[in-house]
């Protein structure tokens, strides 16, 4: 995926670092910091414009499930840089 577009009509890249990874419950195991298991990680990302978080549909590669926050801005949920 090279472009994301937000229904916020806000286009990102996705190589600007507000995108991570989410994973099921029970899918992973650590132990000794190191992990075990096959995982199968479902991409998120956040729009830096709106806040709003959308996560690949797991049914759908080529789709997006949004999910607004209630705040209606962006959280930085995602965001991996400190500010200064």
């Amino acid at each position: 995926m090279g472009k994301i577009s937000c229904e916020c009509g806000y286009i990102h890249s996705n190589t600007c670092g507000y995108d991570g990874d989410l994973f099921k419950e029970g899918e992973w195991d650590i132990q000794d910091e190191i992990i075990r298991n096959n995982l199968s990680p479902i991409n998120i990302f956040e729009c830096c414009n709106c806040g709003n978080l959308m996560i690949d549909d797991p049914k759908d590669s080529t789709l997006m499930i949004t999910y607004i926050p209630k705040n209606s801005k962006y959280n930085k949920i995602l965001h991996n840089k400190i500010p200064y």
